[in-house]
């Protein structure tokens, strides 16, 4: 049977956190969900990515976009509330492993009957195929017996300010972590006389995902205790592993979010060493503020 559920909430740590609640304390091996939410403001890193890679320093420390990473590989991308999130919950097989048929093309097959020219490319990003814009990237994840094939989808978001955040940074960097791919963006909205909820709506009955999926008290409990970890510094910033950057004014060395050292003149590193680089007056005090 196939089931849906539109989140209520547009916490980016609880929509998350109810992804990996989902894929690990549910049985799919009969049933599929299509998850929907929307998120406010907020940066989404992967699995495996360096926070100081991915994200515009300057634009982040002067904008309210909180910082999350999910339970997926693949690269960062960013959600507003013009962004929708459609995540695919369905049992494990080894040919779905790394396929997107039964997610990404799904969504390409809600596109496509609206007449508007999408594509996929070798990635599973949906892009525009006249403006070769992409408006949608996709990750996947497995637990033992079940897969989340998740995906985003620009519909009515600022791209604007969405292509400022993932600007390369002005400093040089070393770092192991995976780096994004990036693309010019655009939204779909312009293509379609569709509003973000209608559109919502429209998705789920033409992929008859038509049942309500009921999420119970204990689910929400046990959700929200979970999202504590997703809105961890640990989880967030302490997994960007070991990197070394040089900006203007000198060379910093992080390792687990935390200053390991400190290399700028007429400044006593001692007072750095050991805290934790992303919080905004250290980043203050230690000038990485002057960009220019």
């Amino acid at each position: 049977m196939k089931f849906v559920y539109f989140s209520p909430s547009t916490d980016p740590y609880f929509n998350l956190a109810l992804e990996e609640y989902l894929i690990r304390n549910k049985d799919w091996s009969k049933n599929q969900l299509l998850l929907i939410y929307q998120n406010e403001p907020s940066i989404i890193l992967g699995k495996n990515q360096n926070y100081l890679t991915e994200i515009n320093q300057q634009f982040w420390y002067q904008n309210e976009y909180k910082v999350c990473r999910r339970i997926s590989g693949g690269g960062t991308v960013v959600h507003d509330l013009g962004n929708l999130n459609f995540s695919f919950f369905e049992s494990k097989t080894f040919e779905k492993v790394n396929s997107y048929q039964s997610s990404v093309l799904e969504i390409l097959r809600c596109i496509d009957n609206l007449s508007i020219a999408c594509e996929v490319n070798s990635r599973n990003a949906i892009f525009l195929k006249d403006a070769q814009l992409k408006i949608s990237g996709s990750a996947q994840f497995t637990s033992i017996n079940s897969i989340l094939s998740h995906l985003t989808l620009l519909f009515d978001s600022n791209t604007k300010v969405i292509s400022e955040i993932l600007e390369p940074n002005a400093f040089k960097i070393e770092t192991k972590a995976s780096p994004s791919v990036r693309s010019k963006i655009g939204n779909l909205k312009p293509y379609t006389n569709f509003n973000i909820q209608d559109f919502k709506i429209y998705c789920s009955n033409f992929l008859d995902f038509k049942n309500e999926f009921i999420i119970n008290e204990e689910d929400i409990i046990k959700t929200k205790e979970l999202s504590k970890i997703y809105a961890s510094n640990s989880w967030i910033y302490e997994k960007a592993g070991t990197c070394k950057f040089e900006g203007k004014f000198g060379k910093i060395q992080i390792e687990n979010g935390i200053i390991t050292h400190l290399g700028y003149e007429n400044m006593d590193s001692n007072l750095f060493i050991g805290k934790m680089f992303y919080e905004p007056k250290i980043i203050q005090e230690i000038s990485l503020l002057n960009w220019e």
